[in-house]
């Protein structure tokens, strides 16, 4: 039998010893040397242990192939110890692969070393605190109204949000497993934070907003056994959960699935014989088409219509904003329903699905807007060219009758004039 598969625990690299004969200076100037040209190699590397085994009493070949994490880019891998690195293209990763000849009972390893890209760098989270304060100033008087007291209650909640997310990356420094699962848990969060501190309408937002409309889920756990057992199992949760959308985790540890690309929810906990217990989870509902983006739509829709009123784009405007008002009137009477949530769930993604639509006929709209805009400036030069030669038709026939070699004051406007179009054109 042959296994190739990697460990379980993922390595830092390490450093050997400076030698005791060197003396105090050399080693200082050494140090200096080695901290600024290998920083990077010390402190952001990991090894991945694939580890080939051989249980048989004869000489076996296997063919290893492994896939690396989908966040690592060709330059982030460094050393495959004699594996070729190759790209998948459906599982958007790379991987590493080779023919592995194991003599009998042999173990081999084969460390697969990486750039650890894992890490939360503290520059970052200081960037972002200082977009936040700059956030909160933007918005001390606009238009002559002061958002500064919401402001700052956005801010608080952000920065707890960072003080947590960076918390939880630190909680899990020396286990590089862990510390991965964090990052990819919680990176998409620390973007959003980013992306919402650099934004003047999120620091105008009602920060009670968010907090109104919720909705909860149940996790039931059971022992079904006449004894004692410990349960650890895992609840996977939909694609559009975030963390932060979460008001109690209830004990829960939140992690991420690299394979699926989901959270999920893990808890070890003893259950008693045949013991039974029912966990309720208030999250924000993330499911439903924000009514501000319904009606931004709709303003693009009736400024884009009234645009083509008086061209011959108006019955396929019409067809277009018919379409337009059916998918956002659907989406607006669909999400005043009373679902449970795996219903309200399915119903948002297809709202989403007319959404879209709806935002590609507006887009198409505005663009039969641009093309009649186009043509209208055409017809008024074409008109302007045509008085143009008619005027200059009528000088030439002035001037043969009246015989005047001299230039008259209309004919230096009508040459003035082809001048400007021409250039204009």
């Amino acid at each position: 039998m042959i296994i190739a598969n990697p460990l379980i625990s993922l390595d830092p690299v390490k450093k050997g010893n400076v030698p005791r004969f060197i003396n105090a200076f050399v080693v200082f100037l050494f140090l200096l040397v080695f901290i600024l040209c290998r920083v990077e190699s010390a402190f952001a590397q990991i090894n991945i242990n694939i580890l080939a085994v051989n249980g048989t009493e004869k000489t076996k070949e296997k063919e290893i192939n492994y896939q690396l994490p989908k966040e690592l880019a060709r330059d982030d891998i460094y050393e495959t110890n004699g594996l070729s690195v190759d790209y998948d293209v459906n599982a958007g990763a790379y991987f590493v692969s080779g023919n592995v000849t194991l003599e009998p009972k042999e173990t081999r390893t084969y460390k697969v070393r990486i750039r650890d890209i894992w890490r939360i760098d503290p520059a970052q989270i200081e960037d972002i605190k200082e977009q936040i304060d700059r956030g909160v100033e933007s918005v001390k008087d606009v238009k002559g109204k002061d958002y500064t007291e919401t402001a700052t209650v956005l801010k608080e909640r952000l920065l707890e949000r960072l003080e947590f997310i960076v918390g939880e990356h630190q909680r899990f420094e020396d286990n590089v497993a862990r510390r991965m699962d964090t990052f990819r848990t919680y990176s998409s969060e620390l973007k959003d934070i980013r992306r919402k501190a650099l934004s003047l309408s999120f620091w105008k937002s009602d920060p009670e907003q968010a907090r109104e409309n919720v909705v909860k889920f149940f996790i039931n756990v059971e022992n079904t056994l006449d004894k004692e057992k410990t349960t650890d199992e895992k609840h996977y949760l939909p694609k559009e959960v975030k963390p932060e959308h979460f008001i109690d985790l209830k004990g829960f540890e939140l992690r991420y699935d690299n394979k699926l690309e989901t959270l999920y929810l893990e808890k070890e906990e003893v259950l008693a014989p045949n013991e039974a217990k029912r966990y309720e989870f208030t999250l924000t509902d993330v499911w439903k088409i924000p009514q501000v983006d319904i009606d931004g739509l709709k303003l693009r829709t009736k400024d884009a219509f009234e645009g083509l009123r008086s061209t011959k784009y108006l019955e396929t405007g019409r067809y277009l904003v018919k379409s337009i008002e059916s998918k956002l009137r659907q989406i607006e009477e669909s999400q005043q329903l009373d679902l449970n949530i795996y219903e309200h769930i399915s119903l948002f993604r297809k709202n989403e699905e007319r959404f879209a639509a709806a935002k590609k006929d507006v887009e198409a709209l505005e663009a039969l807007l641009i093309a009649a805009k186009e043509e209208m400036e055409k017809s008024k030069l074409k008109n302007v060219l045509q008085k143009i030669r008619s005027l200059k038709t009528i000088a030439v026939v002035a001037e043969s009758i009246f015989k005047s070699p001299r230039m008259t004051v209309v004919l230096k406007a009508i040459i003035g004039i082809i001048v400007f179009v021409g250039i204009f054109t």
